[in-house]
Protein backbone atom coordinates (compact mmCIF):
# COMPACT_ATOMS: atom_id res chain seq x y z
CA UNK A 1 0.00 0.00 0.00
CA UNK A 2 1.83 3.26 -0.85
CA UNK A 3 2.72 5.41 1.96
CA UNK A 4 0.31 8.42 1.07
CA UNK A 5 -2.90 5.91 1.81
CA UNK A 6 -1.16 4.31 5.03
CA UNK A 7 -1.20 8.20 6.58
CA UNK A 8 -4.93 8.95 5.74
CA UNK A 9 -6.06 5.00 6.55
CA UNK A 10 -4.91 3.32 9.28
CA UNK A 11 -5.72 -0.73 9.68
CA UNK A 12 -7.90 -0.09 12.28
CA UNK A 13 -9.97 3.09 10.05
CA UNK A 14 -9.94 -0.23 6.93
CA UNK A 15 -11.47 -2.47 9.54
CA UNK A 16 -14.13 0.08 10.40
CA UNK A 17 -14.91 0.69 7.15
CA UNK A 18 -15.38 -2.94 6.15
CA UNK A 19 -17.58 -3.46 9.34
CA UNK A 20 -19.64 -0.51 8.21
CA UNK A 21 -19.77 -2.36 4.75
CA UNK A 22 -21.23 -5.21 6.22
CA UNK A 23 -23.62 -4.15 8.93
CA UNK A 24 -25.36 -2.29 5.93
CA UNK A 25 -25.42 -5.15 3.85
CA UNK A 26 -27.49 -6.95 6.32
CA UNK A 27 -30.61 -4.99 5.48
CA UNK A 28 -30.02 -4.83 1.72
CA UNK A 29 -29.49 -7.55 -1.48
CA UNK A 30 -26.60 -4.07 -2.33
CA UNK A 31 -23.10 -5.03 -2.41
CA UNK A 32 -20.90 -2.22 -1.77
CA UNK A 33 -17.36 -2.29 -2.12
CA UNK A 34 -14.49 0.65 -1.29
CA UNK A 35 -11.10 0.80 -3.38
CA UNK A 36 -8.82 3.69 -1.55
CA UNK A 37 -5.99 4.41 -4.06
CA UNK A 38 -3.20 7.48 -3.92
CA UNK A 39 -3.85 8.73 -7.19
CA UNK A 40 -4.58 8.22 -10.69
CA UNK A 41 -2.36 6.14 -12.19
CA UNK A 42 -0.42 7.38 -15.70
CA UNK A 43 -2.55 5.73 -18.29
CA UNK A 44 -5.09 7.11 -16.63
CA UNK A 45 -4.36 10.70 -16.58
CA UNK A 46 -6.77 11.16 -19.62
CA UNK A 47 -9.76 9.22 -18.31
CA UNK A 48 -12.62 10.63 -16.43
CA UNK A 49 -12.93 9.76 -12.73
CA UNK A 50 -15.95 7.88 -14.15
CA UNK A 51 -14.29 6.06 -16.60
CA UNK A 52 -11.72 4.99 -13.76
CA UNK A 53 -14.04 4.06 -11.30
CA UNK A 54 -15.56 1.68 -14.28
CA UNK A 55 -12.58 -0.01 -14.91
CA UNK A 56 -11.88 -0.55 -10.93
CA UNK A 57 -15.85 -1.87 -10.50
CA UNK A 58 -14.98 -4.12 -13.64
CA UNK A 59 -11.76 -5.71 -12.06
CA UNK A 60 -13.18 -6.38 -8.85
CA UNK A 61 -15.69 -8.56 -10.83
CA UNK A 62 -18.75 -6.25 -9.60
CA UNK A 63 -20.61 -6.74 -12.48
CA UNK A 64 -21.03 -10.38 -11.56
CA UNK A 65 -24.01 -9.87 -8.64
CA UNK A 66 -26.95 -12.05 -9.30
CA UNK A 67 -28.84 -8.82 -9.52
CA UNK A 68 -26.52 -6.08 -10.94
CA UNK A 69 -26.59 -3.93 -7.11
CA UNK A 70 -23.29 -3.36 -6.95
CA UNK A 71 -21.87 0.20 -5.79
CA UNK A 72 -18.32 0.99 -5.55
CA UNK A 73 -16.64 3.59 -3.63
CA UNK A 74 -13.73 4.83 -5.17
CA UNK A 75 -11.07 7.63 -3.57
CA UNK A 76 -7.99 9.24 -4.99
CA UNK A 77 -6.52 10.60 -2.19
CA UNK A 78 -4.57 12.65 -3.99
CA UNK A 79 -7.07 14.90 -5.72
CA UNK A 80 -9.37 14.22 -2.69
CA UNK A 81 -11.94 12.64 -5.23
CA UNK A 82 -14.47 10.45 -4.30
CA UNK A 83 -16.50 9.00 -7.24
CA UNK A 84 -19.54 6.07 -6.69
CA UNK A 85 -20.45 3.96 -9.30
CA UNK A 86 -23.15 1.48 -9.44
CA UNK A 87 -24.41 -1.55 -11.56
CA UNK A 88 -27.22 -1.05 -13.82
CA UNK A 89 -29.90 -2.93 -11.30
CA UNK A 90 -28.86 0.19 -8.74
CA UNK A 91 -29.50 2.61 -11.52
CA UNK A 92 -32.79 1.43 -12.34
CA UNK A 93 -33.93 2.78 -9.32
CA UNK A 94 -31.36 5.31 -8.39
CA UNK A 95 -30.12 8.62 -10.49
CA UNK A 96 -26.70 8.94 -10.68
CA UNK A 97 -27.07 12.44 -9.24
CA UNK A 98 -28.28 10.93 -6.02
CA UNK A 99 -24.89 9.36 -5.91
CA UNK A 100 -23.28 12.05 -6.86
CA UNK A 101 -24.70 14.11 -3.74
CA UNK A 102 -23.27 11.71 -1.05
CA UNK A 103 -20.03 11.57 -2.65
CA UNK A 104 -20.17 15.40 -2.57
CA UNK A 105 -21.14 14.95 1.01
CA UNK A 106 -17.89 12.73 1.43
CA UNK A 107 -15.71 14.92 -0.07
CA UNK A 108 -16.67 17.90 2.24
CA UNK A 109 -15.33 15.76 4.80
CA UNK A 110 -12.36 15.21 3.27
CA UNK A 111 -11.51 18.73 2.90
CA UNK A 112 -11.74 18.95 6.70
CA UNK A 113 -9.57 15.67 7.16
CA UNK A 114 -11.73 13.55 8.33
CA UNK A 115 -11.53 10.71 5.69
CA UNK A 116 -12.48 7.29 7.97
CA UNK A 117 -15.83 9.74 8.73
CA UNK A 118 -16.70 10.74 5.41
CA UNK A 119 -16.54 7.17 4.10
CA UNK A 120 -18.26 5.93 6.83
CA UNK A 121 -21.17 8.31 6.40
CA UNK A 122 -21.23 8.10 2.77
CA UNK A 123 -21.35 3.92 2.97
CA UNK A 124 -24.21 4.43 5.28
CA UNK A 125 -26.64 6.83 3.24
CA UNK A 126 -25.72 4.93 0.63
CA UNK A 127 -26.86 1.70 2.98
CA UNK A 128 -30.39 3.69 3.50
CA UNK A 129 -30.81 3.70 -0.06
CA UNK A 130 -29.87 0.32 -1.16
CA UNK A 131 -32.45 -1.23 1.88
CA UNK A 132 -35.42 1.19 0.96
CA UNK A 133 -34.51 0.37 -2.90
CA UNK A 134 -32.96 -3.19 -2.92
CA UNK A 135 -34.03 -4.57 0.63
CA UNK A 136 -32.38 -8.23 1.65
CA UNK A 137 -34.24 -11.34 -0.21
CA UNK A 138 -34.93 -14.27 1.71
CA UNK A 139 -32.12 -16.24 -0.39
CA UNK A 140 -29.50 -13.03 -0.55
CA UNK A 141 -25.65 -14.16 0.14
CA UNK A 142 -22.70 -11.82 0.68
CA UNK A 143 -21.12 -12.07 -3.22
CA UNK A 144 -18.54 -9.77 -2.47
CA UNK A 145 -15.94 -9.18 -0.65
CA UNK A 146 -16.29 -6.24 2.64
CA UNK A 147 -12.81 -5.74 3.23
CA UNK A 148 -11.45 -2.67 1.27
CA UNK A 149 -8.97 -2.39 -1.40
CA UNK A 150 -5.95 -0.15 -1.13
CA UNK A 151 -3.26 0.35 -3.52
Amino acid sequence: MANIVKKYFSDSDAQAIAEAIQNVEQNTSGEIRVVIREKRLWRERSMSLESIARKEFLALGMQATRDRTGVLFLVLLRNRQLYIFADEGIYSKLDQSILSAIANEVAEQFSKNEYREGLLHGINKVGELLSRYFPKKYNDSNELPNEVVLR
